[in-house]
């Protein structure tokens, strides 16, 4: 774990207790989906924005989930009268290839 990120700032030791909180193992995780809990933008991860972070790493409602979803929300909606073919499964299959 390290505290280098130019654009963010955090105690690990409030990171600890969080991860130990929550029972996770993966401090960069949580790091990395506390930036999209930064709630007062302050560039600093509070305990409430690690323990927020952690609670939609547990549910599975991650940023980054919500970014993939929305993205290929965005493709099939570009254009409903056209159509491609493909169904939202194919879509998934063919971008979890590889």
């Amino acid at each position: 774990m390290t505290n280098d990120d130019a654009e963010y700032a955090f105690n690990p030791k409030t990171v600890k207790k969080v991860l130990k909180e929550h029972h996770l193992d993966n401090p960069d995780a949580l790091v990395e989906e506390a930036k999209h809990h930064d709630a007062n933008e302050d560039k600093f991860l509070n305990h409430d924005e690690l323990s927020t972070a952690a609670e939609a790493i547990i549910s599975g409602e991650t940023a980054d989930l919500d970014e993939a979803s929305e993205e290929t929300t965005e493709q099939f909606a570009s254009d409903p009268n056209e159509d491609s073919g493909m169904t939202l499964g194919d879509h998934m299959d063919s971008t979890n290839e590889g």
